[in-house]
């Protein structure tokens, strides 16, 4: 899987390679092969990623400047402007990557208002009911 992204650098479809199962290995296993001229692009202005219990190492990610915790966990948290906002300003993360393993309906809870869109994070007017932000400190 990789971001295609346009010449000011948002996304605009992620390319994709189909596999098929290849042959039993010693143990039984039998592990995806990519298929030959299999590759697509689909369309998309927003990629949210889900993992598993356990992140693993995102080249993309940290090519993108994203924090790391000593553990491999995304840096995201509620002291950002908005909540669960990264490091690079535009990424979100929560759930699992961020936290550990978790219950699955906290990562749904924490990814509902990135899904939702934030007109305030791509371009559009402000709508405080899709807004999800913390209120600037007091001076």
């Amino acid at each position: 899987m990789t971001l295609e992204l346009d010449e000011n650098g948002r996304v605009n479809g992620v390319r994709f390679l189909r596999t098929e199962l290849g042959a039993p290995d010693a143990g039984g296993r039998r592990r995806p092969t990519p298929i030959p001229g299999s590759e697509f692009v689909m369309p998309a202005d927003a990629v949210i990623m889900a993992f598993g219990f356990h992140p693993h190492r995102m080249p993309w990610l940290e090519a993108a400047g994203v924090a790391l915790d000593s553990q491999g966990r995304i840096k995201a948290g509620v002291e950002s402007r908005y909540r669960y906002q990264t490091s690079q300003e535009k990424i979100f993360a929560g759930g699992d990557a961020v936290r550990g393993a978790d219950l699955v309906v906290t990562a749904m809870a924490e990814g509902r208002p990135r899904g939702a869109g934030d007109p305030g994070l791509s371009g559009a007017e402000n709508n405080a009911a899709s807004l999800t932000t913390n209120p600037a400190p007091a001076a």
